[in-house]
């Protein structure tokens, strides 16, 4: 069970998590998550995911959890749903890490079961 840790900050203290947490390519909320537990599961899952697309070839058309196949079980919901959102706002913000050679993704269609796809160039 996820629990729920409400923290209020003034409009000065949020821009500035804002600012960093774009700076990073995640939501405040992971941001904060990262700087105080640094080896949460989404960090763990984040960098594999990006590793994956690497390898893909061009032109694969594909969607996050074709892209862990059978580890997809075993990452916990909220992860599966914060990796989706952080590498769909990263793609749409042209700013997917180099380091992993996944510049190239283009945001295709949602399918009829709301699942995201993409394709590698």
């Amino acid at each position: 069970m996820r629990k729920v840790i409400q923290i209020s900050v003034s409009n000065t203290e949020h821009a500035e998590l804002e600012r960093q947490a774009k700076e990073h390519g995640l939501s405040i909320s992971r941001y904060i998550i990262s700087q105080i537990l640094p080896d949460n599961e989404f960090k763990k899952w984040y960098p594999e995911l990006l590793l994956r697309v690497s390898k893909l070839e061009s032109g694969t058309i594909f969607n996050i959890r074709e892209v862990f196949a059978t580890d997809w079980k075993d990452i916990p919901k909220g992860i599966k749903l914060a990796l989706g959102r952080v590498f769909y706002k990263n793609v749409s913000d042209k700013n997917v890490c180099d380091d992993y050679n996944v510049a190239n993704i283009e945001i295709l269609d949602k399918n009829d079961t709301n699942i995201q796809w993409y394709e590698k160039h």
